[in-house]
């Protein structure tokens, strides 16, 4: 993540500090968001597509969930009217689905991954094809299916493609051999 970790460093340090909260400036012709606090384990779902119903792009972002079970996230985003000034409450946008949710197209990507050998039951997760909506929460909702929640993620969004890393880890305490690699590469060797 090169720069961004240090950037992602400063909100951890700001998420054990100061309540929930958000910061949403310019940059270019893209705004910075910074967003912290206790969201829920979809919030990233719910956020993306809040944002795609108002007209802006998650082009790229970071986020790590702390140790005291905080959020700390950074996302570049990209409205569709660039001289828009972004005044939205990001905070109710991670923290609620939207109401009314149209079909979404069934994405095509591939998703591969490798077991955690220092935390036993985690994953990294690769996810890497074309952007869609309602891709993240897609990801999301697939690895909920299989136990998993994510610690950690960084997305990116290069034209109509995505690469993708999630790391995950076990809605409960693993069973001693749950993870074995067999299984887990049938599980995730899909093309959603």
């Amino acid at each position: 993540m090169g720069d961004d970790s240090h950037s992602l460093d400063a909100i951890v340090a700001r998420a054990a500090a100061e309540p929930d909260g958000f910061c949403c400036e310019r940059a270019g012709t893209e705004h910075r968001l910074e967003i912290w606090g206790r969201l829920p384990a979809d919030w990233a779902g719910h956020l993306g597509l809040q944002l795609f119903a108002a007209g802006v792009q998650v082009v790229a972002g970071d986020a790590l969930r702390t140790q005291h079970g905080t959020w700390a996230a950074h996302f570049r985003l990209r409205a569709s009217d660039v001289d828009a000034s972004l005044q939205h409450d990001f905070l109710t946008m991670a923290r609620r689905a939207p109401r009314l949710v149209p079909p979404l197209p069934d994405p095509v990507v591939t998703i591969s991954a490798t077991p955690c050998h220092e935390s036993p039951g985690s994953v990294h997760a690769h996810v890497e094809g074309k952007d869609s909506i309602g891709l993240v929460t897609h990801v999301l909702a697939h690895f909920g299916r299989l136990g998993l929640q994510p610690r950690r993620f960084s997305i990116r969004t290069r034209g109509d493609r995505v690469e993708d890393w999630f790391w995950l880890e076990p809605n409960e305490a693993p069973s001693p051999g749950s993870a074995t690699r067999a299984p887990l590469q049938h599980d995730w060797q899909t093309h959603d």
